[in-house]
């Protein structure tokens, strides 16, 4: 939690600023649709803001503010422990309601995404496909009863695999996390699994697994 203190000071005045400006009007629910471009964006607060990350996506882009956070610096998300956390549900929303609010509305925003993404569909049973899904498995096999030299073996020709199908053009295989698809090259996929696209629906449903184990059915 130490690290989050290195983007304290910026949090406190964009929520004061946000509180001072909104403190002469009327609270009422109609959320953040008129709120003006300076103010936080509490999609972002609760893990994931799908428009400003997936602008190819959406029609309208995010317009609110997106305060860089300590936690997106570590390589990981700790504000989604916001749904469990009194002190930062009192820090960034100004009620119960407002943050219950902003959540259901994410929670659908995500539903959607998630919704129209392309059907998995089968792989096309080619002879190069079966026999990287089989070397796949005798690498994970060794692995996971720890045969080191067995498992060295198998991932080289699991590579080799890898490399001839990207050199030959075998059709590639779709991500089971978002709509790309996998480079045969391990290093295009590592590239690929930290890249924003990819990182952006990995919060998304890590956002959505929170909301349902609060309890939630909808």
């Amino acid at each position: 939690m130490a690290h989050r203190n290195r983007n304290a000071a910026m949090f406190d005045e964009l929520v004061l600023k946000y509180q001072a400006r909104d403190a002469g009007q009327k609270k009422t629910d109609g959320g953040l649709e008129g709120a003006k471009r300076e103010m936080l964006c509490y999609s972002h607060i609760l893990g994931v803001c799908p428009r400003g990350e997936l602008k190819q996506n959406h029609k309208s882009m995010c317009t609110f503010q997106h305060v860089p956070l300590a936690s997106e610096e570590a390589g990981r998300n700790e504000f989604l422990n916001i749904f469990n956390d009194p002190l930062q549900r009192k820090k960034f929303f100004r009620t119960h309601h407002l943050m219950q609010k902003c959540i259901i509305r994410l929670k659908d925003e995500i539903k959607g995404i998630m919704a129209s993404l392309p059907k998995q569909q089968r792989q096309a049973s080619t002879q190069a496909i079966a026999q990287y899904n089989q070397a796949k498995a005798e690498w994970a096999i060794f692995k996971l009863n720890g045969q080191e030299e067995l498992e060295e073996l198998a991932l080289a020709r699991l590579r080799k695999l890898e490399e001839t199908n990207s050199r030959e053009g075998v059709a590639r295989m779709r991500c089971k996390a978002c709509p790309h698809y996998l480079p045969w090259l391990e290093s295009e996929r590592k590239q690929h699994y930290i890249g924003k696209v990819h990182q952006t629906y990995i919060r998304m449903q890590q956002f959505l697994q929170n909301y349902y184990s609060q309890g939630h059915n909808t």
